[in-house]
This record gives C-alpha cells, sequence and structure tokens, in this order.
C-alpha cells in the first residue's frame, strides 16, 4: 500500500515535470521571438535619433532612453527565459555549471534594475512636462541638454548599484554565500515589500504631477489662465499625451507582474504553498508576455507621436534604400524643420531658372537638376568677356 502511493505521487510529479518541459518546447522560443522583436524595434527608434534634423531636445532625450530602457529590459527577459527556463528545464543545461545561482542572481539584480530604470524615466519625463506647462519662460534655463544626460546617467547607474548593494548585503545569503547557494530572502516579504515601494513610490508622484497638469490645462483651455506662446502649449500637451500612453502601457506591462510578486511569496498575503504550480505558472507566463507587450507597443507609440522621430525614420530608411539625399537638400533641410525646408527649396529651384542674361543674346542658364545639383547651361557661342 505504502510502495503504491510512493509510485503515484513519483509518477505525478514525472507527469507535471514533462507537461512544463513540453509547455517551455513551445512557449518559450515563441517569447524569445517576441522579445527580439520589440529589442530590435526599440533599437530602430534609438538609430533613428542620427537622422533627427534638429537638436536633440531634453523631452527626445529621455523618449529616446526610455526606448533604450524597452530594448534593455527584452534582452534581460529573453536572456532569463534562456537561462532559467529553456537550458534547464527543457535541456537540463545550467549556465555557468557550479556557479548558475550567480548567475541568476546577477540576472535578477539587472531585471529589478530594468524596472526601476523605466519608472524613473517617466518620473523624469513627467518633471520635464510639469516644469514645461507652469515655467514655459524658464523651462529652457531649467531644463538643458546637458541636465538632461546627466539625469539619465545618473538613473541608469544608481538602480544597478542598488541592487547589487542590495544582494551583496543580506548576512550569509546572496552573493555573500558560497557560490550564490543560500538566495532565500528573494522570496520572503521584506524584499517584495521594497521592490513594491521602490516601484508605487514613483507612481504616486506621477499621479500628483499629471493631475496638476491635467487642472492646467483646463485653466488654460477655460481661458482662465494665459501662455506665452499657444503654439508652445499645444506642443507640450500633444508631447504630455504621448507620454501618458507611454505611462498607460508601462502599468498594463507591469502591473500584472509587481502585484504577483507583491501578493505570493514564502510569507507575504498569499504564500507559495497555498497556490498550485499550474497558476504560479500560467501567472508567471502571462506577466512576461505583458512585458514583452509593452515593449513592442511603445515603439509604435514614439513612430506615430512624435513627429522628429517619425520624419527620422522616413529619412533613414530612404537613405538605406538607396533614395540618398544630396548634401545641398541636407544643407537646407537641417536648418529647420520639414515644412519650411521644403518651401525654401521649393522657392531656391525657382529663382534658380532665371536667364542671366549679358546684353548680346549670350545666356547663362542655372538651374537646379533632379538631384537637387546646381548646374549651369552655358551658351552655345562659348564666349565670355574676361
Amino acid at each position: 500500500m505504502v510502495n503504491s502511493s510512493v509510485s503515484t505521487v513519483v509518477n505525478a510529479t514525472v507527469d507535471e515535470g514533462n507537461f512544463q518541459r513540453d509547455l517551455y518546447r513551445v512557449v518559450v522560443p515563441m517569447m524569445l521571438s517576441a522579445c527580439l522583436l520589440a529589442a530590435f524595434l526599440n533599437i530602430l527608434i534609438l538609430l533613428s535619433a542620427h537622422w533627427v534634423r534638429r537638436s536633440l531636445s531634453p523631452t527626445l532625450y529621455f523618449s529616446l532612453s526610455l526606448a533604450l530602457t524597452d530594448a534593455y529590459n527584452s534582452i534581460i527577459l529573453g536572456t532569463g527565459l534562456i537561462i532559467n527556463s529553456l537550458l534547464p528545464i527543457v535541456y537540463s543545461v545550467y549556465f555557468m555549471g557550479s556557479f548558475y545561482r550567480c548567475s541568476a542572481l546577477i540576472l535578477e539584480a539587472f531585471r529589478m534594475t530594468g524596472l526601476m530604470v523605466s519608472v524613473l524615466h517617466l518620473l523624469a519625463l513627467a518633471v520635464n512636462h510639469y516644469i514645461g506647462i507652469l515655467r514655459p519662460l524658464h523651462y529652457a534655463a531649467t531644463v538643458t541638454r546637458r541636465g538632461a544626460g546627466i539625469t539619465i546617467i545618473i538613473m541608469w547607474i544608481v538602480p544597478v548599484v542598488f541592487f547589487f548593494i542590495y544582494f551583496s548585503s543580506v548576512p550569509g545569503q546572496g552573493f555573500l554565500s558560497l557560490r550564490c547557494q543560500n538566495m532565500d530572502f528573494l522570496i520572503y516579504r521584506t524584499f517584495h515589500l521594497t521592490v513594491s515601494l521602490l516601484f508605487f513610490f514613483p507612481l504616486i508622484l506621477l499621479s500628483f504631477i499629471y493631475v496638476h497638469i491635467y487642472l492646467v490645462v483646463r485653466q488654460h483651455q477655460r481661458g482662465l489662465l494665459s501662455f506665452p506662446s499657444a503654439r508652445q502649449f499645444h506642443k507640450n500637451v500633444k508631447a504630455i499625451i504621448t507620454t501618458l500612453l507611454i505611462l498607460g502601457t508601462y502599468l498594463l506591462g507591469w502591473i500584472p507582474a509587481v502585484f504577483t510578486f507583491v501578493l505570493i511569496c514564502k510569507d507575504c498575503v498569499v504564500p507559495f504553498h497555498t497556490v498550485s504550480k499550474d497558476i504560479l505558472l500560467g501567472a508567471a507566463i502571462f506577466s512576461n508576455a505583458m512585458i514583452v507587450l509593452k515593449c513592442l507597443i511603445n515603439p509604435i507609440i514614439y513612430a506615430a507621436r512624435m513627429p522628429e522621430i517619425k520624419e527620422a525614420l522616413k529619412v533613414m530608411f530612404n537613405t538605406r534604400c538607396g533614395l540618398n539625399m544630396t548634401s545641398t537638400q541636407n544643407s537646407l533641410l537641417s536648418r529647420t524643420d520639414t515644412f519650411t525646408s521644403s518651401l525654401r527649396l521649393i522657392s531656391f529651384r525657382r529663382d534658380c531658372y532665371r536667364n542671366c542674361s549679358s546684353g548680346n543674346g549670350n545666356a547663362v542658364t542655372t538651374y537646379v537638376d533632379r538631384t537637387g545639383t546646381i548646374r549651369l547651361q552655358l551658351p552655345h557661342n562659348n564666349h565670355y568677356p574676361l
């Protein structure tokens, strides 16, 4: 009777392992493909900055760095799927051998870093918009490209340093244990609450900032508040809407993972032993899928909502497809925005079609060919006064 019970338990365990292996064999490659596509699209947004025809604004700096965080999160998530799921579960291969747990701990530190860097970028964009709406005359002096660059560097460095220090400060655990064998602190409430506070506190600040911005915009629309430049005001509002769309995808992408992380742990509201493995597995797959989806949607928002990125992508694709612009056209287009540059080029071509008569029938005709190159058409007698 006892042997029969033990046999039943072992068979059930084997069946669960086979089910998980078969599931990972199908799901993980699909998610890896989505991660690669998301990373490619966000890197494409980053590369388009080279073709932006004007100097990058602080808002564009923050937006491009936010696209970098999406590419980073996609790569880290894909790496985690390979190291923690595909290799050990499907192929029984452990990355770095006996140091596998250290590699998993390092990957966890970088994964938490991606979460914090993303929310800090959204907070920086909110503060950037807040200054632009409330103090438009002082915006250029307050928010500079140099200041934006320094802020971005700090937002990338501080989280990774914080988590590596955290993982090295628990006595006898984490990086302080032999080959990182003891990582129990990761499954207890203290670590989970710390991460949740680092996630939700910036979101609370974001809510206050955008509520105040909304009230200011409403006052302006009702005529109760004047703005130095209506064009600049509407431009700022459009940028705010773009950031709110990205914030929405951020919440949809990370909230399932964060709530699962906060609620389920060793001594959390929902302990591990009270939840079936199938539910935990389904929650993990759904959470990761939502993060990948967020990283896929954001590049579409950049390309559709940000005129600088949209125009830069067009120029980049035209250049890569062999439709290179001449230096004359580039010099004209780099001076101002696309619409004004087009008008200047049309006027330039019209003026260049005039004949410069010398009075004796000999004329020198200047014109611009289809490539934009200025050419001279010489008279047939080829006689010119010195």
